[in-house]
């Protein structure tokens, strides 16, 4: 009988804890389950709709909104999206000269916001707060005031921003590519990693980074554009594609690489006929290359790997920072292949090492162990 009671107490006692309301962080920095962005929505709506005059509940029931507006199915997100832009509407009524209600302006225009307004009322009110540097960072690299750029990305090293794990992919991306080169991004943390190692840390500052969705932005893209020798590109009709092939046509005497998280943001298949895996890149060419070769080198003379099979730091981006681990297991078994054919039997044993690592409590890890076999 005291047993059950038992667990019977500790079953009302998680179930209490999981109804506590918790702070919900955008998804590019800690990702959870769908449940519990859904629990933590209804915890906050609830604070929020019971006239709470606390910016933060707002805040959070925004960020939860936002967070289920990006992981629901399909036929939900136009709820979500619709729900996001009246609650920020609201919160300017009610909180008009809260940084909360700003960020949130700022934060729901998202990259078609072309009147930073929001954004310098939030800095004026609260300008050390760190949410805003990211924000901030995006604005100076639009208007391409690098004094100003390379003062918040040092900010941003320094509030430790990123998982050292993900600076540390940025770093390795960096270093496969030659001098002055062209690097294709898509998201947010793959753009960050690479421009706080250029900005934050002053390495291969020398290799133009051009995120595929910023160049949507008109004045971005033309200034961007201007400074590698790229032609114009009319803003009719443009698509991701479209700015992939325009640049990869015009690049002139500088290589062009897709970062490897940005591939998958390819739709038209024509457009991934020359492209070459290096690494944890695409490399664009016309004519074939060896780029078996290429990849050896990068893992061999260029890579820093060792955080791959070490844990050197805990960061709460370390559950997405494991998606770029996974970046690394193509190249890698095509390595395991080649070491394999060669004979090199350490170098073989090493890539086990880090595959089986890499991959273990993921979805790859049963594909992995029986290619190993």
């Amino acid at each position: 009988m005291k047993r059950i009671l038992l667990i019977a107490l500790i079953a009302i006692g998680n179930s209490v804890i999981g109804q506590e309301k918790q702070p919900v962080f955008p998804i590019v920095e800690e990702a959870q389950e769908i449940e519990w962005y859904r629990q933590q929505w209804k915890l906050w709506k609830d604070d929020a709709m019971n006239g709470s005059k606390n910016e933060n509940a707002w805040y959070n029931y925004y960020s939860a909104t936002r967070a289920l507006r990006n992981t629901v199915e399909q036929n939900e997100k136009k709820e979500f999206y619709d729900l996001c832009h009246s609650i920020s509407v609201e919160m300017l009524e009610k909180f008009p000269e809260s940084f909360e209600a700003n960020y949130v302006a700022l934060w729901d225009q998202g990259l078609s916001n072309t009147d930073p307004k929001y954004l310098w009322k939030a800095y004026k009110i609260s300008p050390n707060d760190a949410r805003l540097y990211d924000e901030l960072l995006i604005r100076y690299e639009i208007e391409q005031k690098s004094t100003e750029r390379k003062e918040m990305a040092e900010k941003m090293v320094s509030n430790n921003y990123l998982a050292a794990s993900v600076l540390n992919w940025g770093y390795n991306l960096l270093s496969e590519l030659d001098q002055n080169a062209i690097v294709l991004s898509a998201g947010d943390n793959d753009t960050y990693a690479l421009w706080l190692n250029q900005f934050g840390m002053g390495y291969r500052e020398d290799v133009h980074v051009l995120n595929i969705h910023m160049a949507q932005i008109p004045e971005y893209r033309e200034k961007l554009f201007t400074k590698m020798g790229i032609p114009n590109l009319s803003q009719e009709g443009i698509t991701l594609d479209k700015i992939i092939e325009h640049v990869m046509s015009n690049s002139g005497d500088l290589d062009v690489h897709i970062a490897s998280s940005a591939y998958g943001y390819i739709q038209n298949a024509a457009l991934t006929e020359n492209l070459y895996l290096t690494g944890l890149s695409y490399l664009h060419a016309e004519e074939s290359i060896d780029n078996l070769s290429l990849i050896r080198r990068n893992f061999e003379k260029r890579y820093a790997l060792d955080y791959l099979t070490v844990k050197f730091s805990s960061h709460r981006m370390d559950e997405i920072a494991e998606n770029f681990h996974l970046l690394y297991v193509t190249p890698l078994v095509k390595l395991y292949h080649m070491y394999t054919f060669s004979e090199e039997k350490e170098k073989v044993e090493e890539v086990k090492r880090i595959l089986l690592s890499i991959t273990s409590n993921t979805t790859m890890e049963q594909e992995i162990l029986n290619l190993l076999k």
